[in-house]
C-alpha cells in the first residue's frame, strides 16, 4: 500500500448517502440480495476470507491484548506511538487492511453480505473499533472498485444492508471518511517529514 491520497469517489458518496436516507429500500429486493448469500453458498477461497476476517477482528478487540498493548513503560509508549505514526500508511503491521487489501471487489461484496446477514455486530465492531486509517482507505478504494462491477440497483441495495447493521448509520460513514482523511494528512506529514529530513535548512535560494 503506497502513501497516496484520493479524494472520496462521488459515487461512493452518493450510494451511502441513498442507503441511509431511503428506508431500507424495497424490501423483498433487500431480502433477495441477503438471501443469495448464504454461508453454505460462499465459494471457498471467500468462505476462508470471511473467517479469516472474522477472527481478525475478534483478536483485535480481545481485551487481554488490548491490556497487553497498553502496559508499556513511559519511553516505550512514545516509541511506539512514533512507529505507528511512522507506518500509518503501511499495511505490513496491520492485518486486517492486508487482508482486505488482498481481496478481489466482488470478493469484498459477498464477504461482506454474508457478515451483514449472519454476523451484524463483527461487521459494526470492524468498522467501528478495528479500522484503521490506511484500512478505512482501503476499504473505500475497495468499494469504489465495486461500484465499477455491479449494476447500480446491486450497488444501492449491498450500501443499504451494509449500513443497516449498524444502530447510527451517519455514525459510521463518518467512521469511514474520517479514517480516509486522517490517512491523507498523516501521508502528507509523511512525506513533509521525509522532504525536511533531507532538507533540514528548507530550499536554498541561488546565489549569483
Amino acid at each position: 500500500m503506497t502513501c497516496t491520497t484520493s479524494q472520496p469517489n462521488n459515487a461512493y458518496r452518493d450510494h451511502v448517502h441513498q442507503g441511509i436516507s431511503t428506508n431500507c429500500g424495497d424490501r423483498s429486493s433487500k431480502d433477495e440480495l441477503k438471501s443469495k448469500v448464504m454461508l453454505q453458498d460462499l465459494e471457498p477461497c471467500a468462505s476462508q476470507s470471511l473467517s479469516e476476517l472474522i477472527s481478525l477482528v475478534h483478536n483485535r478487540l480481545n481485551p487481554s491484548k488490548l491490556t497487553e498493548s497498553t502496559d508499556n513503560s513511559s519511553a516505550g509508549e512514545n516509541d511506539e506511538t512514533n512507529k505507528r505514526k511512522e507506518d500509518s500508511c503501511s499495511t505490513s503491521d496491520d492485518p486486517v487492511a492486508n487482508l482486505i487489501l488482498t481481496l478481489h471487489p466482488l470478493r469484498i461484496h459477498s464477504v461482506f453480505l454474508a457478515m451483514a446477514n449472519h454476523f451484524p455486530r463483527t461487521l459494526e465492531a470492524l468498522v467501528l473499533h478495528a479500522l484503521t486509517p490506511v484500512g478505512s482507505e482501503i476499504l473505500t478504494r475497495k468499494f469504489e472498485e465495486m461500484d465499477q462491477l455491479i449494476s447500480g440497483d446491486n450497488q444501492n441495495q449491498f450500501y443499504q444492508i451494509f449500513y443497516g447493521v449498524f444502530d447510527d448509520q451517519s455514525a459510521a460513514m463518518d467512521v469511514l471518511l474520517n479514517g480516509k482523511e486522517l490517512f491523507a494528512r498523516q501521508a502528507f506529514e509523511n512525506v513533509l517529514g521525509q522532504y525536511l529530513g533531507n532538507n533540514p535548512d528548507g530550499p536554498k535560494q541561488q546565489t549569483k
